[in-house]
This record gives structure tokens, sequence and C-alpha cells, in this order.
């Protein structure tokens, strides 16, 4: 806007200065003043048109921030093996012991607290087992009970009042050999003592 009104206005300097110069040919009394005041009304007196341009707001697109996505890692679910805890030692007979085929044996353990009954448990060659129950620390057998030659182990299961399991001790191993039963010879009755017959003497006549 403010460029048209400048041409324009070179414009009508032009034409104005070549009007006087018309002006003044012709009438040259008075073509200073004549100039000045029309001067005056061009630039002074025209009434001000001048067009502001109102700044328009610019709109700021201002993008929204995407969400990071965090990648969070799953844990792996923890599998806990819920076992009976080892809370028993064994003395007697000694881990890997090697027993005889006969005789008798003493299985003994350590007494825990709470504790009301034991079981305890011998596990033979062949997936056999044997348990035998007892109040005291201690249990004793006879080995040709168990007659079968190899590789043994032995645990004890402790109970409360109510017969839960506190505890199970860890097991001990011993070796026997197997039990033969020998043959005892027969005793014969002893002889009966003999009685000697009387025969009475014969009667003559």
């Amino acid at each position: 806007m403010n460029i048209n009104r400048q041409i324009t206005r070179r414009i009508f300097l032009g034409s104005l200065s070549l009007l006087m110069t018309l002006v003044a040919a012709c009438n040259p009394v008075g073509v200073e003043e004549r100039v000045a005041m029309t001067l005056t009304a061009v630039f002074y007196l025209q009434p001000s048109n001048t067009n502001t341009d109102i700044p328009q707001p610019s709109a700021t697109i201002t993008p929204s921030p995407i969400p990071s996505l965090t990648a969070t890692q799953i844990p792996s679910p923890t599998i806990t093996e819920t076992s009976t805890p080892s809370c028993l030692r064994l003395f007697e007979p000694p881990n890997g012991a090697s027993l005889p085929s006969i005789g008798k044996q003493t299985f003994e353990w350590e007494s825990l607290s709470g504790a009301t009954k034991y079981l305890l448990e011998i596990n033979a060659p062949g997936y056999r087992k044997q348990t035998f129950e007892s109040e005291q620390p201690s249990l004793y057998r006879w080995l040709n009970t168990i007659p079968w030659a190899g590789d043994y182990s032995w645990q004890v299961t402790a109970l409360d009042a109510s017969g839960q399991v506190i505890c199970v001790s860890g097991p001990f191993n011993f070796t026997k050999p197997k039990f033969i039963p020998t043959s005892t010879p027969r005793k014969e009755p002893p002889d009966l003592p003999t009685r000697d017959t009387i025969v009475p003497p014969e009667c003559t006549p």
C-alpha cells in the first residue's frame, strides 16, 4: 500500500510541476507563491489515509510430543520348589559305614525340640523300603531282618504332636553283605535208660 501511494504522489508532483511551468510561462506574476501554496496543500492539507497493516497473529503449531514407548521387561516368574527342610543330624551308623550281615545295629540321630515322634526309613537295594516308628532319637534293628546285600540309605523324619512333618534329615549310606542263615545240626534226644527185666524163678512141683 505504501509503494502505491509513493508512485501516485510522484505522478501528481510531476504533473503539478508541469502545470506550474505552463502557468509561469503564461503569467509569471505570483508563480512562486502559488507553487508554495500548492505544495503545502499537497504535503500537509491532504487527508492522511495511511493504512497501517495490522499484523495478523501467526498461528504457531506446536507439535505435541509423541510419548516414548519404553519397553518394560517382564520378569520371568520364579518357581520356588517347596521342599521339607533338612534339620536333623544323623549319628549312627556313620555315613559310608560297612555293616555285618547279622547282629544288632543301633540307629541314632539328633533330638529335635517339638518333635514327639520319629520315622526311621531304611531304603534297601531293589527299591525296598522299611519304616519304623520311635519316640526316642534312637532305634535298634537286627540286621538279619534286612537280609539283602548291597547299598542302603537311611533317613529320619520328625513329626509334631499333630502328626505334621517338621523336617527330614539328609540320608546316610551304608553297605552290608547278604544274610545267609547257618544250618544248626539237629541234636538227637539222649538214649533212655534201659530197665532190667526181672524173670521170676520157675516153680518146681
